[in-house]
């Protein structure tokens, strides 16, 4: 694993109010930043309202853009809208929500005379009003007065983005079978449901690294249990996926069932490790299971013991996971239940003529589920503050259900990189957690939304992400599977993910042509991962986030900032997807000279032609996604196998280079944090008046880890014309 250095000085300071909790969120020493009062930080005003609440405000000038926010509805450029940080359990992913799964209160401001960044380190709920009350105003609402507000100073986004990351910390690694296609699906009950899905995949010649279990591998979905009904043969079945090279990753969930001989169950009440409520007893609340407890994460003891509970499963071969339902999601509790059902027969009772009182009642209802009464009601027991309402430390509880895992993998498998993804989210959480953007919905519209959350994340620290392709609620199309897969193919997780409810959507549900483009667009993803695994890896040095807005590069202009239909991908990627239904083409936005390659398939690469600076309008038929690569760039791909250690022995480096390209590849087993058998290959083209030449250099290990013989080089010119030839590695 990546070590984390010590870090010097960075331009930044700390300016509290109150005794704040802390979150952990912050990785920076305290030596290494100074220390002042909320009243002295001069780029907001402060005021203490009567509530109790705290609000900063500022007048926001014409020119004034604000990233950041993480997951949030709405653009990367954040004025306009209203984003409360509250994570909450809400599937319905429309404009107008204000709250989403995770909490990220950290954004830039950039100006014309400016650029800084604000992390508001608070655990509970914060509003961030960035002009939509007033056009000209942020206003930042705090619940409570006890915070602590980081001002980072900075020259550009990158360089705030930078000294961000260093006060928080830098991402994890996953294992290198985190970057593979992932097919997953609530629906697949059984153990031969799940042997039949990849056998399927060998069928219809997919690369596949994992397939993902919901709630139904466990028995009667008590979490850390295995059916024995469904999955006779578990064991078994991880050991044969494994010899294939495919992984498992089970879900996890962190609501307790209330039963007697239940394990679990039984250790978190003897040792009090559960959430209370307000007279010190276990809080009841229904999920999945029926009635609840929920681990009180908090308690370094309980986060210790629930992390010791994923040896079972990483002793029987897995070393993957999903943490769902971690806002926490609740159903409902008892008590909110019997207040609803009062009020609907109190009503009915009195009045069986409701008219427009309907609507109120079935408002009622649904007023139960994820109630903030229920986040009021329940009590962590903590360290450093002793008995806390879970509502002023809510935000915390998927970060910490997500450190529980860290903490255990560190206890009984060191060394081991998992896989981790977490539904809900905390600033600080990036160290040890990757995420997934829960449950998008299959319309056209997530597909923009899924960039704009990319982006977003990046600047926050969350690179390993990604959303559900196809989309998780309501049924897809083969038109809308295939645009997202070549959307996704570029991002860090490339997961197919859907409910029970819709239909299928796994690549061979739709046509022979649905087929034959997810095809290409699965091997596609892994031609490319042998950049896209060491652009993550470079991305942890350099601090600048793998997928990115234009704006972030070319900062400078005004109008590759406004952009958010393309993203970046590393250092020699744009990406430009088709994101409405029956789109063959598309206006594309350079901000330099391109390579643009419509990438159809691997193997066609027939029509690639050299683009200036400007706009254009790009053909795309179905099965082609307009990508284009950067002057000065060069780009590795791979000959794909069957998964993510299998490659053919030629590696082709594609370039558009008229002076100076470089590209380092990292390679390593995989799976250690150790790295070993780690191997960097700095690769450079260097284009001349009279020649053209490539080169490797080994900057560490040997080049016989690499899994790749040979280089074929096929270098193009800014007259468009390609020049190819061969070196050998070994």
């Amino acid at each position: 694993m990546l070590q984390q250095k010590k870090e010097t000085q960075i331009p930044l300071t700390r300016y509290r109010l109150g005794k704040p909790f802390v979150t952990g969120a912050v990785a920076l020493g305290e030596s290494n930043f100074s220390c002042e009062t909320l009243s002295h930080l001069q780029v907001f005003t402060s005021e203490k309202q009567a509530d109790g609440t705290v609000v900063l405000s500022r007048t926001m000038t014409r020119d004034t853009e604000i990233f950041g926010l993480g997951q949030t509805m709405g653009n990367v450029n954040k004025r306009g809208a209203r984003y409360r940080m509250y994570a909450i359990d809400d599937f319905q992913h429309t404009p107008e929500k204000e709250s989403l799964y995770g909490s990220h209160p950290f954004f830039i401001w950039k100006s014309k005379s400016e650029v800084f960044g604000i992390f508001v380190d608070y655990p509970g709920e914060v509003i961030f009003d960035v002009g939509f009350s007033d056009c000209n105003k942020l206003t930042i609402t705090i619940a409570t007065a006890n915070l602590d507000v980081y001002f980072l100073q900075g020259s550009s986004l990158k360089n705030v983005t930078k000294n961000f990351l260093q006060l928080v910390g830098k991402p994890f690694l996953p294992p290198r079978w985190s970057f593979g296609y992932h097919q997953s699906r609530w629906g697949y009950v059984t153990q031969q449901d799940v042997e039949g899905i990849v056998a399927k995949f060998e069928t219809h010649q997919i690369p596949l690294d994992a397939v993902y279990l919901d709630l139904d591998y466990m028995d009667d979905f008590k979490v850390f249990t295995i059916s024995e009904e469904r999955f006779p043969k578990f064991k078994n079945m991880i050991s044969a996926f494994k010899t294939k090279g495919i992984r498992v990753a089970p879900i996890i969930d962190p609501g307790v069932k209330i039963e007697k001989g239940y394990e679990v169950y039984e250790q978190g009440m003897e040792q009090g490790f559960f959430i209370t409520d307000k007279e010190g007893k276990p809080f009841q609340a229904s999920v999945w299971p029926g009635l609840t407890h929920f681990p009180d994460f908090l308690n370094p003891k309980a986060r210790a013991w629930w992390g010791s509970k994923y040896k079972m499963l990483h002793d029987m071969g897995i070393d993957g996971f999903w943490n769902d339902m971690n806002e926490p999601a609740i159903f409902y509790s008892p008590e909110g239940l019997e207040k609803s059902v009062k009020t609907l027969v109190d009503t009915t009772t009195k009045d069986k003529n409701l008219g427009i009182k309907f609507l109120f009642l079935v408002d009622e209802i649904k007023k139960s589920q994820n109630s903030r009464d229920d986040m009021k009601a329940m009590y962590h027991q903590t360290p450093s503050q002793g008995r806390v309402s879970q509502d002023l430390v809510h935000n915390l509880f998927g970060m910490k259900m997500a450190e529980s895992v860290k903490e255990g993998y560190d206890s009984f498998a060191p060394d081991v990189r998992y896989h981790l993804l977490s539904r809900s989210t905390y600033i600080g959480q990036h160290r040890f957690s990757g995420m997934w953007t829960g449950d998008n919905a299959s319309w056209w519209e997530h597909l923009k939304l899924n960039i704009q959350h990319m982006c977003s994340l990046g600047l926050c620290g969350f690179y390993y992400a990604g959303a559900d392709i196809g989309g998780f609620s309501y049924d897809t199309s083969g038109e809308l599977l295939t645009r997202w897969n070549q959307l996704a193919v570029y991002m860090p997780l490339f997961r197919n993910h859907s409910n029970l409810f819709c239909k299928q959507q796994e690549p061979w549900a739709f046509d022979s042509e649905t087929l034959n483009h997810s095809r290409n667009s699965i091997r596609f993803r892994y031609a490319l991962l042998p950049y896209l695994y060491s652009s993550y890896v470079e991305a942890l040095e350099s601090c600048e986030p793998p997928i990115r807005m234009l704006g972030f590069d070319f900062e400078e202009d005004a109008r590759a900032r406004s952009i958010e239909d393309q993203f970046l991908c590393g250092s020699s990627l744009l990406a430009a997807p088709i994101m409405v239904n029956q789109g063959r083409g598309r206006v594309v936005y350079l901000p330099q000279t391109h390579l643009h390659w419509n990438v159809e398939s691997l193997e066609e690469r027939s029509q690639l032609k050299v683009l200036p600076k400007g706009d254009h309008y790009v053909e795309a038929p179905l099965g082609a996604s307009p990508l284009f690569l950067r002057e000065n760039a060069i780009l590795p791909l791979a000959e794909p196998g069957r998964n993510s250690d299998s490659f053919g022995p030629v590696m082709t480096v594609l370039g558009l280079v008229t002076d100076v390209a470089t590209f380092t590849l990292h390679w390593d087993d995989g799976q250690s944090k150790s790295l070993k058998e780690k191997c960097q290959l700095k690769i450079s083209v260097r284009r001349t008046k009279d020649s053209l030449s490539g080169h490797f250099e080994t900057l560490a290990g040997q080049l016989k880890t690499l899994p790749w013989r040979s280089i074929s080089f096929e270098i193009y010119g800014i007259d468009g014309n390609v020049q190819r030839f061969t070196k050998e590695l070994v």
